[in-house]
């Protein structure tokens, strides 16, 4: 067999052998396509390489195969050299695993009984005049503060989140880093207790929880049932005020982090990306604002020690602005006693020794430029393209292009112009889209366009963006667009409101703004009220494609598909 295969130098393929294959394969593929199910799969396999049509594209090649061809290829890699040999020996009495006999469905479920059916909860609507009717807000000290909604949650879950905010832009100079690992750091054992026995301890309690955050601030949260909550609560803030800080776990997280920035380093997104926040953020090393490159960033992980990391803690994360939510049903005085059994103690324990102020992100003074960044052997790109202003979250023009960007680009889900023209209609990304965010007090507006694709076919996607930015704003959107982008917004807002993590981490961002619900009800509002010239005039005036930062990553010496 191995001497056949390798011959094809001697002995090449026939004209006769050649087209019994292709009608092979030919018959193979009529057949395919006969199949719905079978379109399905395959279609799927060529989207993942990068573009529908490549599966078509492999059955006309197949046709249009020549002899030559087919032996000179057979005679580049049918080598010795490039084999990989396995040989089976049998033996008299192999030693196998028993003899496992598939159970029929009626025999697998024979005996089986249903549980007690789930307690689904209250029903709950999520508009804003219904939050804000069962919202309750209590300042239960200078710096904390506690808002809460009682109802019950399915299986009587209790959700909180919390957030706590330190440091100010003179303090947190040079300290991001150190501050990255300090906060990870919490999640990896309490003092008297390894990171294994305090995740057991946790999930004895039937709790999932979590530990987020950076320079600027960080982020609990916790979800279990509510006869655990004390429980549950207490050992959540002793991550927060008593860490262990042990030197093997440092080096394990030192060693995953390193690792896991290696693995980025020639990912076409990742270095998309990092190179897009660092131009739109060209702050000084040292600020906190600063973004660094992957080589700085292992650097510094490389030399980083402990005492650093624990020195951040030491002196950022003591009692600060604090808010806190909470999604459940608990009476407000086991929710006092609880936060206050805690925030007294830690004040007393380690009372703040830093200010907090907010550090403001305005929109930096950049001219629009195009680099395309080399990512050698990557089978897929990315076109990355950004761009950030002033304009402010609560004002009509940047609703009306919040509803622009929906219509153009999808705003994050599935759908919009450039998904029916690139995705459906061209076939040449599986994943492209935009999206507007930012705008809140002290940060700017920031949008954002991307499309990931076959690094062969650069030149026609960046044809077909252009045209599609062109038409929009030459023609602008029409009714029915925007009707269709209405609803959806509303209902995608009314979707994520309905997930009591994100009730709870809206609250917050809410408190951190200094706004109420009523926000959140002055905004719907007015997106109502949006006319259509309104968003054709927002989408004119701030999305032109010359005016963005693009970056475009892969290997871009492919050669274009014939």
């Amino acid at each position: 067999m191995l001497e056949l295969t390798e011959s094809i130098a001697r002995e090449p393929f026939t004209e006769a052998e050649l087209s019994a294959a292709k009608a092979y394969f030919l018959t193979q593929y009529e057949q395919m396509l006969a199949d719905p199910e079978r379109v399905a799969y395959n279609l799927s396999e060529a989207i993942a390489l990068g573009d529908w049509r490549m599966l078509f594209q492999q059955r006309d090649r197949i046709a249009a195969s020549k002899l030559e061809d087919v032996n000179r290829v057979a005679a580049d890699f049918w080598l010795e050299t490039n084999r990989t040999l396995g040989v089976f020996e049998p033996e008299q009495k192999p030693m196998r695993s028993p003899e496992q006999r598939q159970a029929t469905v009626a025999e697998a479920m024979q005996g089986f009984a249903a549980k007690t059916a789930i307690d689904q909860g209250e029903a709950f609507e999520v508009s804003p005049s219904h939050i804000k009717a069962r919202l309750r807000k209590d300042v239960l000290a200078p710096a904390l503060t506690l808002q809460s909604i009682r109802k019950r949650n399915a299986s009587n879950l209790v959700v909180l989140q919390a957030n706590l905010r330190y440091g100010n832009l003179k303090d947190l100079q040079h300290q991001s880093d150190a501050a990255g690992l300090a906060i990870a750091m919490l999640s990896r054992g309490i003092v008297g207790q390894s990171k294994k026995a305090y995740a057991e301890a946790m999930t004895a309690l039937k709790a999932t929880w979590g530990i987020q955050g950076g320079a600027e601030g960080l982020t609990l949260s916790l979800r279990l049932p509510a006869d655990r909550f004390e429980e549950g609560l207490s050992l959540l803030f002793l991550a927060l005020s008593k860490p262990a800080f042990e030197q093997a776990e440092f080096e394990e997280l030192k060693a995953s982090a390193i690792a896991s920035i290696e693995s980025s380093r020639q990912d076409p997104q990742a270095i998309a990306f990092r190179t897009m926040s660092a131009k739109l953020s060209s702050y000084p090393k040292g600020d906190p604002r600063y973004v660094p490159s992957f080589e700085e960033s292992i650097q510094t992980l490389k030399t980083m020690q402990l005492h650093e990391v624990k020195a951040f803690w030491d002196r950022f994360v003591r009692p600060g602005p604090m808010a806190v939510s909470v999604i459940g049903d608990l009476s407000a005085e086991r929710l006092h006693q609880a936060l206050m059994a805690f925030w007294k103690q830690w004040n007393l324990d380690r009372p703040p020794l830093v200010g907090y102020e907010r550090i403001e992100r305005p929109a930096l003074d950049l001219k629009p430029q195009a680099q395309r960044i080399m990512t050698p052997e990557k089978k897929n790109a990315i076109w990355l393209a950004q761009r950030r202003f002033e304009l402010g979250d609560n004002v009509r023009s940047y609703q009306a292009l919040r509803l622009a960007i929906r219509i153009f680009s999808g705003g994050g889900s599935p759908t919009g112009r450039l998904w029916d023209r690139v995705r459906e209609k061209e076939g040449l990304s599986y994943g492209v889209g935009g999206s507007l965010s930012g705008g809140e007090p002290g940060r700017a507006a920031s949008l954002m366009f991307y499309a990931i694709f076959a690094p062969q076919n650069l030149e026609r996607l960046q044809q077909l963006m252009r045209e599609e930015f062109e038409r929009a704003v030459a023609q602008g959107f029409d009714a029915s667009e925007l009707e269709k982008a209405k609803q959806g917004l509303e209902a995608e807002i009314n979707l994520a409101w309905a997930q009591e993590s994100v009730l709870a981490g809206t609250l917050n961002w809410l408190e951190e703004q200094s706004r109420t619900v009523d926000h959140l009800q002055a905004m719907r509002d007015l997106r109502t009220s949006i006319q259509l010239e309104e968003v054709n005039e927002a989408f004119r005036r701030y999305v032109r494609l010359n005016d963005l930062v693009t970056i475009m990553a892969g290997d871009f010496t492919s050669k274009k598909n014939p």
